[in-house]
């Protein structure tokens, strides 16, 4: 980071629930962080930097579209609902920083199977 102005940061760790409905998914939770350097106290830099942020964030959701439809083929779905959020100004002095985050759910088998109770 001391070196680089822009980068993106892919969270691994992940969290996740099972929903318990007709058809069980187990659902996985990735974030992906942005961040932009910029001098500080300088407002137009700022906003400049998110400016940037958000068209990235714009092009990840037209590339997750069609993902999305290749994804549901095989059962896995990206929720639909992808909220992209921008950290307030002291979290990191002199960096425009936002994220989202990005769930997905795939079918799971909860099937009793005896075998695994014994």
């Amino acid at each position: 980071m001391q070196n680089t102005t822009a980068f993106v940061c892919v969270s691994d760790i992940s969290s996740g629930s099972t929903d318990l409905t007709n058809s069980p998914h187990t659902v996985r939770t990735k974030t992906v962080f942005f961040a932009v350097r910029h001098k500080i106290d300088d407002m137009k830099a700022r906003m400049e930097a998110f400016d940037l942020q958000r068209e990235i964030f714009r092009q990840f959701m037209s590339k997750l579209i069609l993902e999305s439809t290749r994804l549901a083929e095989n059962r896995i779905f990206i929720d639909q609902k992808i909220r992209f959020s921008e950290i307030d100004k002291y979290f990191f002095s002199g960096c425009a920083c936002s994220f989202f985050n990005i769930s997905v759910s795939t079918y799971t088998d909860l099937r009793v199977n005896d075998d695994e109770w014994e």
